[in-house]
C-alpha cells in the first residue's frame, strides 16, 4: 500500500496515521527535520509512486538567493529544499526497462589545489596553508536500448567545476568535497549522464550535486507592489516571496489579475498625478501536480470543491499559482 494512500480512511484516521508516519520519518530516515518538511517528501512519493523509506529524495537545506541589496550584495534564505537523490535518478532509469548499465568512473590526471584552512589554536581561530590532491575529471557511460539498440550516453565533469567550498569567497572545499573529491565527483558525473540517456528524468539537480553549494535563482524585480493600494514599493526592495509547494524555491509574487496597477519599469518616472496602467497579463494558475497535491491533501480531510470556493472564492480548477501555499495548509487542516 503506498504510505501516503489514506483515501479509504475516514479524515479522522488519515490525519492519525499521516501524522504517525510522519513521526516515524522523522525519527528514522529524515532525522532533525521539521514537519512541514517531511509533508514535502510524503506528498512528492504519493505523486511519484515513491517509498518514502527509501529516502528517494533529500531535505537539503539551502541558501536560496531571493534579492538584491541597494549595494548588490546578494540577499539570501535558508530554505528546506527537496533534491532527488542520485539512488532516484538509478530507481527511474531502471524502471524504464532500457536501462542496460553503468560504466565504473573514469578519472583524469590527479591535480592539486592549495589553500588556506582555519583552525583553532589557544581558543583563537587561525590559518595555515593546506594542500588537497584530488581528479582533474571524472568520466561516466550510461548505456540505454534506443529501438532496440545499444547508444551510449558520455558525461565528463570537471572536480574545480563542481566542489563546494567551504564558505563564501575562499577557495578551500567543504569537509563532503575535502574527504570524498572521487566519490563526489563521480556522483556528479553519474547524475549528468544519466540525464542525459534518460532525459525524461528531468533536469534537476541531485542532493550529491548541489551539497554545500547555494541555489540560485534568477534576478528578482527591481519593484512590486506594497500593501497600500496607492504605494509602491522602492525599487531597491526585492518582490515579496512565497513558497514554491514542491520545491521550497523562492519565487516571486504573481501580479493580481484584479489590480488596477503595476509596479515601475526601473528608472521610470512616474507623475503623482498620472495613476498607473492595468496590467495587460493574467494569474497563473497552479499546474497539474501541485493540483493533485492539494486534491490529495482535501481527500484525507474530507473537504470539496464547495470548501474552497466558500473559504477563497474559487475552485481547483482555477487556483492560482501564488495561493497554492494558503489553501494547502488549508486542505491539510483537520
Amino acid at each position: 500500500m503506498n504510505t501516503n494512500d489514506v483515501t479509504s480512511l475516514d479524515p479522522a484516521a488519515a490525519a492519525a496515521q499521516r501524522e504517525r508516519l510522519i513521526f516515524t520519518l522523522q525519527s528514522s530516515v529524515y532525522l532533525g527535520a521539521v514537519k512541514a518538511s517531511v509533508e514535502l517528501v510524503l506528498d512528492y512519493c504519493d505523486l511519484q509512486g515513491l517509498d518514502p523509506f527509501q529516502k528517494p529524495v533529500h531535505i537539503v537545506p539551502q541558501k536560496v538567493k531571493s534579492g538584491t541589496k541597494p549595494n548588490g550584495e546578494a540577499i539570501y534564505t535558508t530554505r528546506d529544499v527537496l533534491m532527488p537523490s542520485i539512488g532516484l535518478y538509478r530507481v527511474q532509469a531502471a524502471r524504464t526497462g532500457e536501462h542496460i548499465g553503468t560504466s565504473e568512473p573514469q578519472f583524469g590526471p590527479t591535480a592539486t589545489l592549495e589553500y588556506e584552512e582555519t583552525y583553532w589554536d589557544d581558543e583563537r581561530k587561525k590559518k595555515r596553508p593546506a594542500k588537497l590532491a584530488y581528479p582533474e575529471w571524472c568520466k561516466v557511460i550510461v548505456r540505454r536500448l534506443v529501438k532496440g539498440v545499444s547508444a551510449e550516453f558520455h558525461a565528463t565533469e570537471y572536480w574545480l567545476e563542481n566542489y563546494a567550498t567551504a564558505a563564501k569567497g575562499v577557495i578551500a572545499p567543504n569537509a563532503m568535497w575535502g574527504k570524498r573529491g572521487h566519490g563526489q565527483l563521480a556522483k556528479c558525473t553519474e547524475a549528468q549522464a544519466l540525464r542525459r540517456a534518460f532525459p525524461e528524468l528531468g533536469a534537476a539537480p541531485t542532493a550529491e550535486e548541489m551539497e554545500g553549494k547555494p541555489l540560485e535563482l534568477d534576478e528578482l524585480p527591481t519593484a512590486a507592489p506594497a500593501a497600500s493600494s496607492n504605494e509602491f514599493m522602492p525599487a531597491s526592495k526585492p518582490a515579496p516571496q512565497f513558497a514554491d509547494p514542491l520545491t521550497e524555491a523562492m519565487t516571486p509574487v504573481i501580479w493580481p489579475e484584479s489590480s488596477t496597477e503595476q509596479p515601475p519599469v526601473e528608472g521610470e518616472h512616474i507623475p503623482a498625478s498620472a495613476p498607473p496602467e492595468a496590467p495587460a497579463h493574467s494569474v497563473k494558475l497552479a499546474n497539474d501536480s501541485m493540483k493533485r497535491m492539494v486534491t490529495s491533501a482535501m481527500k484525507r480531510t474530507g473537504k470539496d470543491d464547495a470548501a474552497m470556493k466558500t473559504k477563497f472564492g474559487f475552485e481547483l480548477a482555477g487556483l492560482p499559482f501564488h495561493q497554492t501555499n494558503d489553501v494547502l495548509a488549508w486542505a491539510r487542516a483537520t
